[in-house]
Protein backbone atom coordinates (compact mmCIF):
# COMPACT_ATOMS: atom_id res chain seq x y z
CA UNK A 1 0.00 0.00 0.00
CA UNK A 2 1.37 3.43 -1.05
CA UNK A 3 1.77 5.92 1.80
CA UNK A 4 -0.79 9.02 0.89
CA UNK A 5 1.31 12.57 1.14
CA UNK A 6 -0.07 15.70 2.00
CA UNK A 7 0.07 18.01 -1.09
CA UNK A 8 2.32 21.45 -1.00
CA UNK A 9 -0.34 23.56 0.30
CA UNK A 10 -1.69 21.25 2.99
CA UNK A 11 1.92 20.80 4.15
CA UNK A 12 2.17 24.02 4.85
CA UNK A 13 -1.60 25.17 7.10
CA UNK A 14 -0.74 27.09 10.05
CA UNK A 15 -2.10 23.95 12.16
CA UNK A 16 -1.27 20.09 11.87
CA UNK A 17 -2.28 17.59 13.53
CA UNK A 18 0.01 14.22 14.20
CA UNK A 19 -1.41 12.32 11.54
CA UNK A 20 -1.24 15.00 9.01
CA UNK A 21 2.50 15.74 10.00
CA UNK A 22 2.99 12.10 9.77
CA UNK A 23 2.27 12.51 6.03
CA UNK A 24 4.72 15.04 5.19
CA UNK A 25 7.41 13.53 2.65
CA UNK A 26 10.17 15.77 3.32
CA UNK A 27 12.07 14.80 6.18
CA UNK A 28 13.27 18.15 6.92
CA UNK A 29 9.92 19.84 6.20
CA UNK A 30 8.35 16.90 9.14
CA UNK A 31 10.87 17.33 11.70
CA UNK A 32 10.19 21.21 11.61
CA UNK A 33 6.60 20.80 11.61
CA UNK A 34 6.90 17.86 14.50
CA UNK A 35 9.40 19.76 16.53
CA UNK A 36 6.49 22.87 16.73
CA UNK A 37 3.69 20.68 17.17
CA UNK A 38 5.60 19.05 20.55
CA UNK A 39 6.34 22.15 22.18
CA UNK A 40 3.09 23.54 21.81
CA UNK A 41 1.85 20.80 22.92
CA UNK A 42 3.89 20.58 25.93
CA UNK A 43 3.60 23.95 26.89
CA UNK A 44 -0.49 23.25 27.18
CA UNK A 45 -0.12 20.31 29.10
CA UNK A 46 1.54 22.83 31.33
CA UNK A 47 -1.48 24.98 31.73
CA UNK A 48 -2.03 24.74 35.16
CA UNK A 49 1.06 26.11 36.11
CA UNK A 50 1.06 28.48 33.11
CA UNK A 51 -1.67 31.14 33.09
CA UNK A 52 -3.89 31.37 29.87
CA UNK A 53 -2.54 34.71 28.63
CA UNK A 54 0.81 33.24 28.93
CA UNK A 55 0.08 30.51 26.91
CA UNK A 56 -1.38 32.55 24.37
CA UNK A 57 1.46 34.66 24.36
CA UNK A 58 4.10 31.41 23.74
CA UNK A 59 1.82 30.11 20.94
CA UNK A 60 1.92 33.01 18.84
CA UNK A 61 5.55 33.28 19.33
CA UNK A 62 6.12 29.51 18.41
CA UNK A 63 4.00 30.06 15.55
CA UNK A 64 5.80 33.20 14.17
CA UNK A 65 8.77 30.95 15.00
CA UNK A 66 7.95 28.62 12.98
CA UNK A 67 5.98 30.40 9.96
CA UNK A 68 9.99 31.63 9.62
CA UNK A 69 11.35 28.57 9.73
CA UNK A 70 9.54 27.68 7.12
CA UNK A 71 9.87 30.46 4.75
CA UNK A 72 13.71 29.52 5.37
CA UNK A 73 12.93 26.28 4.19
CA UNK A 74 10.93 27.20 0.94
CA UNK A 75 14.23 29.57 0.07
CA UNK A 76 16.44 27.27 0.47
CA UNK A 77 14.38 24.22 -1.51
CA UNK A 78 13.22 26.28 -4.13
CA UNK A 79 9.47 26.49 -3.57
CA UNK A 80 7.52 29.78 -4.50
CA UNK A 81 5.03 29.56 -1.72
CA UNK A 82 3.85 33.08 1.01
CA UNK A 83 3.15 31.58 4.66
CA UNK A 84 0.52 34.44 5.62
CA UNK A 85 -0.57 32.39 8.65
CA UNK A 86 -3.85 34.94 10.32
CA UNK A 87 -3.97 34.14 14.10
Amino acid sequence: MEKQYLSLEEQFKKTLNNTEIAQIEDYELREIRQNHWNYRHKIFLDEHRISDQELCRLTDIDYETERKELQEYCKCKGISLDIAWNS
